[in-house]
Order: structure tokens, then sequence, then C-alpha cells
């Protein structure tokens, strides 16, 4: 369902809003991360598990990457190739 509602979104914004597709995939990703921030790890966060009492805890990762170069640089290496791509 996700996947249609992508495609007709997509058709839409080319056809009617008249955006380039390059504009297109920076929406995407615009809408994505707010998907991300504001529903998936809050959501996550309050889900019980078994990292720090929580299924997912993103407060924990942003610890890990602070006290962390090597993982940090991988991070930036893994966005900047995704970036690219």
């Amino acid at each position: 369902a996700a996947a249609a509602a992508l495609c007709t979104a997509d058709e839409w914004m080319l056809k009617e809003v008249d955006l380039s597709q390059l504009e297109i995939i920076g929406f995407q990703g615009v809408w994505g991360l707010l998907m991300m921030i504001l529903l998936v790890y809050p959501s996550l966060y309050l889900i019980p598990g078994s990292d720090n009492g929580h299924f997912e805890d993103p407060l924990d990762t942003l610890v890990m990457l602070s006290n962390s170069q090597r993982l940090l640089g991988m991070v930036a290496v893994s966005l900047v190739s995704s970036t690219i791509q």
C-alpha cells in the first residue's frame, strides 16, 4: 500500500505540481526523515525492550556516536556514499 501511494504521489508531483525528478527525490528524503524523527523513533522508544528498557534508544545512540570517532566516521561515510549514489 505504501509503494502504491508513493507511485501515485510521484506521478502527481511530476504532472500536476510540475516538479523535477530531483526535487521529488528531495521531498521523499525530507518526508522520510520527518516520519522517522516524529513517528518511528518515539514509537520504538516507548516499546519495552533490552536497549536501556526500550526497543530502541536514540539518546543512547547519540551518546555512542559522541564517544567514538571511528563510529562517527563510519556513519559519515555511509551518509556521504548514500547521498552520492
